[in-house]
C-alpha cells in the first residue's frame, strides 16, 4: 500500500521515496498528520493571543515550544530510517519545519515576539490518538520487554490502560533504533482520519524572591500549623502565608512555595537581621518589571511595605530578585551554619558568677543530643553532634539569667539549656556544675542571628530580547 503523503510532504520527500502518492486532506497525511496543514496557523496565533488575553500575561518575548503526538513521531522515525542518507531534517521533518513556519508567521504577525531564551513559554500541544492502541500492539509484538521496562518490573498483571501509557516519545525513540529496516519497512501506514486537536499554554518559568524576616510573636508558626491530626490547618496564620499572599496576588501566580534557611519553634521569636528566605512563583502572569532595576527596586519596595502595614507579628527587610541556584544556597551546608540565640533560664539552684565564667572558659565544647522527645514521634531517633562555639551568661538574680549562645546549626538549644531528661550530654546544668538532676529551665528563646549573606549580592538583572 502507498504512504498517502499531504502536498506539502509529498513535494518534499516523494522523489526520494518509493511508493507513495498525494492525499487529498493534510490531515490524512502519513507523516505530518496535518501539521503542515497552512490554514492552522492562524489558528494557533488567534488561539495564543485569546490565551495571552485571558490570563493577563505581561511580555510580548516568547519561548515557542510544541508536543507532537507519539504516533506522528513513530511515523517519522520510521520514514527517516528507511530514507537513511537521503532524509534531511530541516527540509523533511514536519517538526522542523512547522517550528520554523511558525516562527514566522508569529513575527509576521507582530503581536508577540517569538525568542530563543525569556522566561515565558508559548506550548502549543497537537493530539491524535486514533493509532495509540495499534502502535503500543506493534511494539509488545516486536520489543515487549523493551516497551515494558521488564528488566526493571516487577512481575505482575499490567492492565491495558496502562500499557498504552508506557507509548511515550523517549521510549518510541529508543525502541526504533532497535528495530531492523525489514521490520519498519513491513509496517503498514496507515492514513489519520481527522484533523489534529490543537491547545495553546503560556507558562513561565520558576520565579524567585529572597528576602529575610523577623517574627516577633510566640504563637506563631513558620509553616500552616494543625493542632493535631483530627483537625484542620490554620490557614492564614503563619509566616509562609503572610508573607507570600501578597506575592501570589501581586504577581498573579498560580502557586507559592515558601524556602527558608531553617525554622524556629512556634514560642521562638526570630529577631535580629531576620531569618533568609525565598518566595518560589509559580507561572507569574506578572514578571517584566523585574527586568528594569528602576521598576524592580519600586515592586519590591512595594511588596516590602505591604507585607509589614498587614502584619505586627512579622517584618520583611528588602528583598530581591534571585536565581533558583542562589534559592539552594538556603539548605546547602546547613550544619557548617552559625546560628546565635538568647534564652531567658531559670535555675533551681543558685547560681554565681564563679559558675557563669566556668561555662564561657567551657567554650567552644562539642555536645551529642539524642534526637529530643517532643519531636521524636516525627524524627528518626540519632544521636547528634554538634558545636556550642561560644556562650556568655547574664545573671539577672540568683536564679534568674540570660543565656547567648553561638552554636551550630541544627542544635536542639532549648535541650541544651533543660538537657532533656539528660538526652544532651552536657548540657547548660552540667557545664554551670550542678548535677543532672538538678533542674535547669528555659522559658524564653529568641533567634538572633542566621549567618548567611542573603539575599547574595549580583550583579544587575538585565533585561532579555528587548523587553
Amino acid at each position: 500500500m502507498a504512504i498517502s503523503l499531504c502536498s506539502s510532504c509529498y513535494t518534499a520527500i516523494s522523489e526520494h521515496l518509493q511508493d507513495t502518492q498525494e492525499s487529498e486532506e493534510y490531515y490524512q497525511c502519513c507523516l505530518c498528520f496535518g501539521l503542515l496543514d497552512p490554514s492552522i496557523y492562524q489558528k494557533i496565533i488567534e488561539k495564543t493571543k485569546e490565551e495571552y488575553a485571558q490570563n493577563r500575561f505581561d511580555g510580548k518575548n516568547f519561548v515557542l515550544a510544541v508536543n507532537f503526538p507519539v504516533s506522528q513521531l513513530l511515523r517519522e522515525l520510521f520514514i527517516q530510517k528507511i530514507m537513511d542518507k537521503t532524509w534531511n531534517e530541516m527540509m523533511m521533518s514536519p517538526k522542523s519545519r512547522l517550528t520554523y513556519i511558525l516562527m514566522a508567521k508569529f513575527r509576521q504577525d507582530g503581536f508577540l515576539r517569538p525568542s530563543l531564551t525569556g522566561d515565558l513559554t508559548l506550548t502549543v500541544t497537537f493530539e491524535n490518538s486514533e493509532f495509540v492502541q495499534r502502535d503500543t500492539d506493534f511494539f509488545m509484538c516486536h520489543k515487549p520487554a523493551g516497551f515494558l521496562n521488564a528488566g526493571n518490573r516487577k512481575r505482575k498483571q499490567i492492565d491495558e490502560e496502562e500499557i498504552t501509557g508506557l507509548l511515550t516519545k523517549v521510549k518510541v525513540q529508543n525502541l526504533v533504533e532497535q528495530l531492523s529496516l525489514d521490520i519498519i519497512k513491513a509496517f503498514t501506514f496507515t492514513s489519520p482520519t481527522k484533523s489534529l486537536d490543537v491547545t495553546v499554554e503560556f507558562q513561565r518559568d520558576l520565579l524567585h524572591i529572597g528576602g529575610r524576616y523577623c517574627k516577633f510573636s510566640r504563637s506563631l508558626p513558620q509553616s500552616p500549623w494543625t493542632p493535631n491530626h483530627e483537625t484542620p490547618k490554620i490557614l492564614g496564620n503563619s509566616v509562609a502565608e503572610k508573607v507570600s499572599q501578597p506575592m501570589h496576588e501581586y504577581f498573579r501566580c498560580d502557586s507559592t512555595k515558601f524556602i527558608a534557611s531553617g525554622r524556629e519553634d512556634i514560642d521562638v521569636r526570630m529577631l535580629g537581621q531576620g531569618r533568609p528566605f525565598a518566595i518560589v512563583l509559580q507561572n507569574a502572569r506578572k514578571w517584566v518589571e523585574m527586568y528594569s532595576k528602576e521598576t524592580r527596586e519600586k515592586a519590591l519596595k512595594i511588596l516590602k511595605e505591604k507585607i509589614n502595614a498587614e502584619n505586627k507579628d512579622i517584618q520583611v527587610g528588602d528583598l530581591a530578585v534571585v536565581t533558583q541556584k542562589e534559592t539552594q544556597l538556603l539548605n546547602v551546608g546547613q550544619e557548617e551554619k552559625k546560628k546565635i540565640y538568647t534564652a531567658l533560664c531559670y535555675s533551681h539552684q543558685k547560681i554565681t558568677e564563679e559558675m557563669a565564667k566556668k561555662l564561657e572558659a567551657a567554650m567552644p565544647v562539642e555536645i551529642n543530643q539524642l534526637t529530643p522527645i517532643r519531636v521524636l514521634f516525627r524524627r528518626p531517633l540519632l544521636d547528634r553532634p554538634r558545636t556550642i562555639h561560644a556562650a556568655k551568661i547574664q545573671i539577672l538574680d540568683d536564679h534568674y539569667f540570660y543565656l547567648s549562645v553561638e552554636t551550630q546549626a541544627g542544635t536542639y538549644v532549648k535541650e541544651f539549656v533543660h538537657s532533656d531528661f539528660g538526652r544532651t550530654r552536657p548540657s547548660v546544668g552540667t557545664l554551670l556544675g550542678f548535677e543532672l538532676t538538678d533542674g535547669m529551665s528555659i522559658l524564653e528563646l529568641d533567634v538572633e542571628g542566621v549567618d548567611l549573606e542573603w539575599p547574595p549580592c549580583k550583579k544587575e538583572v538585565k533585561a532579555e530580547n528587548g523587553i
